[in-house]
C-alpha cells in the first residue's frame, strides 16, 4: 500500500519539477532554478520516499541499499559518450578554424547556381543535414553568417527575411539532435527497438518539411502584423537581387563590390581549417554509414579529434572548450529521474493515468488509445524544456512500455505492436528534439529572438505550430509508408503517402492563411488583438485535429503484408485521434 502511494507522489514530484520553471507567478517563474538541478533533487526525493515505503512495507536493508544501483542502471552511456565525442570534435573544429572554413564555403555558395535563395535554404536546413549531438553547435557556427548578411551587416537580406531565416534555423537546429547518429535523442529509441538508424529518415523528412512550414507561418502571419513594432533591428538600403533585366547603377555596383569585400574580410579561414573540416566530414559520413566496419561512433569521433589536434597543434583546453555541458547534464538528469520513477512506482502510476485517459469519456466521446497517443506524442512541445533530452530520457520508457513485452521490458502492456511502437517513437522523438526551439527557458528559439531583438516568445507560436502540425505527423507518415512497409513503391502505398503529404501541405497552408486575416493593420487595436487571438486558437485546434488524425491513420490503417492487422473501426480511431490532437493544440497555446 505504501509503495502505491509513493508511486503517485513520485509522479507528482516529477510533474512539479517539470512545470515549476514554466509557470509564471507575478511576473516571475514559480521555481527560478535550472531544470537539471530540479530533476536531480526530485530524483533524490523520490528515492527517499521509496526507502520509507520499503521500510513501512517491512522490506530489508539490502533492498533499500540496492536502490542506488537500480536508479543508476537507467543511465544509458551510448548517447552520452557519442554526444561527448561530438562536442570534442566540434571543439577541435572551432579551434582549428573548421567552422570558419565552413562559413567561407557557405558564403562562396552564393556565387554558384544555387544563388542567394538556395544558399539561404541550405543554411536553414544545414543543422539536420549534418546532425550534431546538439543543435546549438550548428547554430553557433551559422549565426555569424546570418548576422553579416542581415540588415545590420551588409544588408543582403532585409529585416523580414532575417526573421524568417533565424526562426527556421532555430527550429531546424533544435530538432536536428533527434536523428543525429552521434548522441542524438533518437539513439535512445533505436536502442529500445534494437536497430541503430531505424528512426533517422522519418525524423529528417519531418524536420525538413516542418522547417518550411515554420518559415511560412512567420512569413505569412507574424511578420505582416507588427514587424516594425516587435523587431527592433535597424534597416538601411537593401542589396538583395533586383528584378531580372534591371540595369544596375554605378553607385549600386560600387556598393555591392564594397560589401563583397567586407564579407570576404569577415569570412576568412586558414588552410588547416579546411583540412579539419574535410576530416570531420569523412569521420561523420564513415560513422553514419558504417564505412569503418563495427568501429563505435565514439571511437571514430575521438580519432578524428586527435588527428585534427595534431594537424592544428591544438591544446586539450581548446578542444574541451567545445563541450556544451547543458545537454549532457540534461540527459543524465533525465535518466536519473527516469530511474527514480522506475524504482518508486512512478512509471506504473503514469501508465495507469494513460489507461484512464484512454478510457475517459465526455458525452460518450473519449480519447481512446488513439487519442491518448495523439496527445502523448505532442507532450514535449506542450511542456518545452531547454533540452528535449530532459523529458525524453524520463518518458521514453513509458512509450516503450506501450509496446510488446520483451526480455528487457517484461511488464509492457502490449497496447501497440512492434511496428506501431516504432511509429510512435519516431513521432515522439522528433517532437521531443524540436521542443527546445520554442522553449522559453533557454531554448534555441530564444537565441533567434535575441538576434532579431524581439520579445521573448514572439516567435514561439510559429515554431510550436510547425512542430505540432508538420514535423510530428510527417515523421509518423514516413515511418509507416516508407520505412515499415514491405513494398514502398506499391501504387496503393504511394497514393496514400503522397495524398496525405499533399493534404498536410494544403491544410497547413490554409491554417496559416486563416491566422492572417486581411483586416490586420500595422497599428493594432483591441478588436484586432481579439481577432488575432481567436484566429490563432482556431488554427492550433484544427491543426491539432488534423495532425492527430494523420498520426492515428498511420497506426491503424490495415495492411496485413506490412504487419498492420485490422484492430477495429478506423473511423472511431480517427475521431479519437482528432480529440487528442485538439487537446494537444489547446495545451500548446496555454503553456
Amino acid at each position: 500500500m505504501a509503495h502505491e502511494i509513493v508511486g503517485i507522489l513520485s509522479l507528482l514530484v516529477f510533474v512539479f519539477t517539470v512545470l515549476g520553471p514554466l509557470i509564471m507567478v507575478g511576473g516571475r517563474r514559480l521555481i527560478p532554478l535550472p531544470l537539471q538541478s530540479l530533476l536531480v533533487v526530485g530524483a533524490l526525493v523520490n528515492i527517499v520516499m521509496t526507502v520509507v515505503a520499503i521500510w513501512l512495507d517491512g522490506g530489508s536493508l539490502s533492498e533499500m541499499l540496492s536502490l542506488g544501483s537500480a536508479v543508476g542502471s537507467n543511465v544509458i552511456l551510448l548517447p552520452i559518450m557519442a554526444m561527448a565525442g561530438g562536442f570534442l570534435v566540434a571543439g577541435a573544429l572551432e579551434g582549428s578554424g573548421g567552422f570558419a572554413a565552413l562559413r567561407v564555403v557557405i558564403n562562396k555558395m552564393r556565387g554558384t547556381p544555387l544563388g542567394m535563395a538556395g544558399t539561404l535554404v541550405f543554411i536553414a536546413q544545414f543543422s539536420t543535414i549534418f546532425a550534431m549531438p546538439c543543435g546549438r553547435i550548428a547554430a553557433a557556427a551559422l549565426l555569424p553568417v546570418i548576422i553579416t548578411l542581415g540588415p545590420e551587416g551588409v544588408r543582403l537580406i532585409n529585416k523580414k527575411q532575417m526573421v524568417v531565416l533565424v526562426t527556421a534555423l532555430a527550429v531546424n537546429a533544435a530538432a536536428s539532435c533527434g536523428p543525429s547518429q552521434i548522441g542524438g535523442i533518437g539513439q535512445i529509441g533505436e536502442g529500445f527497438l534494437q536497430q541503430l538508424g531505424f528512426l533517422t529518415s522519418s525524423q529528417e523528412f519531418g524536420i525538413m518539411i516542418g522547417t518550411a512550414f515554420t518559415a511560412l507561418f512567420i512569413s505569412l502571419f507574424v511578420t505582416r502584423f507588427d514587424l516594425d513594432e516587435k523587431i527592433r533591428l535597424t534597416e538601411g538600403r537593401q542589396l538583395a537581387v533586383s528584378s531580372v533585366g534591371a540595369a544596375a547603377s554605378t553607385d549600386t555596383a560600387l556598393a555591392e563590390k564594397h560589401d563583397e569585400e567586407v564579407i570576404a574580410r569577415k569570412f576568412k579561414a586558414p588552410l588547416v581549417g579546411y583540412i579539419s573540416l574535410i576530416i570531420f566530414l569523412v569521420a561523420l559520413v564513415g560513422a553514419v554509414f558504417g564505412l569503418f566496419g563495427k568501429t563505435p561512433i565514439t571511437t571514430t569521433l575521438l580519432v578524428a579529434t586527435v588527428v585534427i589536434m595534431l594537424i592544428a597543434r591544438l591544446s586539450i583546453r581548446q578542444v574541451i572548450s567545445g563541450i556544451i555541458l547543458h545537454p549532457i547534464t540534461a540527459l543524465v538528469a533525465g535518466f536519473l529521474m527516469a530511474g527514480s520513477l522506475a524504482v518508486s512506482g512512478g512509471f506504473k502510476s503514469l501508465s495507469q493515468v494513460l489507461v484512464w485517459l484512454s478510457e475517459f469519456k465526455v458525452a460518450g466521446v473519449g480519447l481512446g488509445v488513439a487519442g491518448m497517443i495523439a496527445l502523448f506524442v505532442q507532450l514535449e512541445t506542450i511542456m518545452p524544456m531547454p533540452c528535449g533530452r530532459i523529458l525524453a530520457a524520463a518518458l521514453l520508457p513509458i512509450v516503450v512500455a506501450m509496446g510488446p513485452a520483451t526480455g528487457w521490458m517484461p511488464n509492457a502492456s502490449g497496447l501497440l505492436t512492434y511496428n506501431q511502437l516504432a511509429i510512435v517513437l519516431a513521432a515522439f522523438i522528433v517532437n521531443a528534439a524540436a521542443s527546445c526551439g520554442p522553449s522559453p527557458i533557454g531554448g534555441i528559439g530564444t537565441i533567434s529572438e535575441g538576434m532579431v531583438r524581439s520579445d521573448i516568445g514572439y516567435l514561439r507560436n510559429a515554431q510550436s505550430y510547425g512542430i505540432m502540425a508538420a514535423m510530428t505527423p510527417l515523421a509518423a507518415l514516413v515511418m509507416r509508408f516508407l520505412v515499415l512497409t514491405h513494398n514502398p513503391f506499391r501504387l496503393e502505398n504511394l497514393l496514400i503517402f503522397f495524398g496525405l503529404l499533399f493534404g498536410l501541405f494544403v491544410f497547413n497552408l490554409g491554417m496559416i492563411k486563416l491566422v492572417n486575416p486581411a483586416t490586420f493593420k500595422k497599428r493594432r487595436t483591441p478588436t484586432q488583438e481579439k481577432e488575432k487571438s481567436l484566429a490563432t486558437w482556431v488554427a492550433f485546434l484544427l491543426g491539432g485535429v488534423f495532425s492527430g488524425m494523420v498520426i492515428t491513420f498511420t497506426l491503424f490503417w490495415p495492411d496485413q503484408a506490412s504487419g498492420f492487422a485490422s484492430s477495429g473501426p478506423l473511423l472511431v480511431y480517427l475521431l479519437q485521434g482528432a480529440v487528442g490532437g485538439a487537446i494537444a493544440g489547446a495545451l500548446l497555446l496555454l503553456t
